[in-house]
């Protein structure tokens, strides 16, 4: 956990620009609640989700009728961690497409499924380029 050693920056930077607020879909504050304002760990979870996510991403990127309920199984995971983080909006699209997965509503999640992997990569994305701002790089080395 070599990375952890920058939040310490991170945590007395107090410049917008060392905000999680500039990452867009993020609501810094919200998740920060979640941890006690405790930025570090925050930052540590960040960086998990910027590491485990593309791998769920993977798995409901071909959802079929057959599989709704392993791609509800996945949904679910992507919701609990967007509601930790403060990504509401992604939070709130996952319990959406949870919920129609698991009544077997197959129009529904093929009508916002590819938004909501394109969405959900976007968000990585930011993700990791807030991160790398930080001087945090090898958060995908914990475990």
């Amino acid at each position: 956990m070599k990375w952890l050693k920058n939040l310490k920056k991170i945590k007395n930077a107090g410049e917008p620009e060392n905000t999680a607020s500039s990452i867009p879909g993020l609501n810094m504050e919200a998740g920060l609640d979640v941890f006690s304002g405790d930025m570090e760990l925050y930052t540590f979870i960040l960086g998990s989700f910027a590491k485990n996510t593309p791998d769920i991403i993977e798995k409901i990127k071909n959802v079929t009728k057959e599989n709704l309920p392993d791609y509800a199984i996945n949904v679910h995971s992507i919701k609990s961690v967007c509601a930790t983080i403060g990504a509401e909006n992604l939070n709130e699209r996952a319990k959406n497409l949870e919920t129609a997965a698991k009544a077997g509503g197959w129009p529904e999640v093929l009508a916002e499924n590819n938004r909501f992997v394109k969405d959900t990569e976007n968000l990585v994305s930011d993700v990791k380029t807030w991160l790398k701002k930080q001087g945090i790089t090898d958060y995908a080395q914990q475990s």
